[in-house]
């Protein structure tokens, strides 16, 4: 676990996007990754400033999953893109058979089930996870927490990613699957 301070962005400038190529580091501001490599595919995800990044290259193609605030990603290669707000679904088949799902909710929480949520974050999410925790300027503050949990199975990968916003009692979650 990991702490620092950054400026979180609001929710309200947050959104999905879902690109069919990598995207290079320098446009993102990076507190953690994680990299899982396999004999036929490749998963990095990144906790970024103001969410994170997914990136999955195998022998059929490239997918790379971020979350941020609407920073100016290239609009080469994208697939899909929508506001992170209320709860969405989307789907988006490719080629050679690779599929991706996404489910994404901004739950705004009164503050007694927030500290809950929160505080069980902070603690972890197990083996297949890592937590980052912001540190804030003020002692009595929550600190901003952002989490990736992932399961992967020989066709398919899911990730679950978690982004608390303290200030604004909410919770952003995603949960995607890419199948191969």
């Amino acid at each position: 676990m990991t702490t620092h301070f950054h400026l979180r962005p609001p929710i309200e400038t947050m959104s999905l996007q879902l690109f069919r190529r990598p995207l290079h580091p320098e446009l993102f501001q990076r507190l953690g990754v994680r990299r899982l490599v396999r004999a036929d595919w490749r998963l990095e995800m990144w906790l970024t400033v103001s969410g994170h990044v997914v990136s999955w290259t195998g022998p059929a193609g490239h997918l790379t999953e971020v979350a941020a605030a609407a920073e100016e990603l290239p609009e080469g290669g994208r697939l899909l893109r929508h506001r992170l707000e209320g709860q969405r679904s989307a789907w988006v088949g490719g080629p050679h058979g690779i599929q991706y799902q996404v489910t994404f909710q901004v739950e705004r929480l009164a503050p007694e089930p927030f500290f809950r949520v929160h505080d069980e974050l902070r603690s972890g999410l197990g083996r297949d996870s890592f937590v980052f925790v912001e540190e804030t300027n003020h002692r009595l503050s929550l600190s901003p927490v952002r989490a990736i949990y992932w399961e992967t199975r020989p066709r398919w990968i899911s990730a679950f990613a978690f982004h608390t916003f303290p200030d604004e009692w909410a919770v952003v979650r995603t949960q995607s699957l890419i199948e191969f």
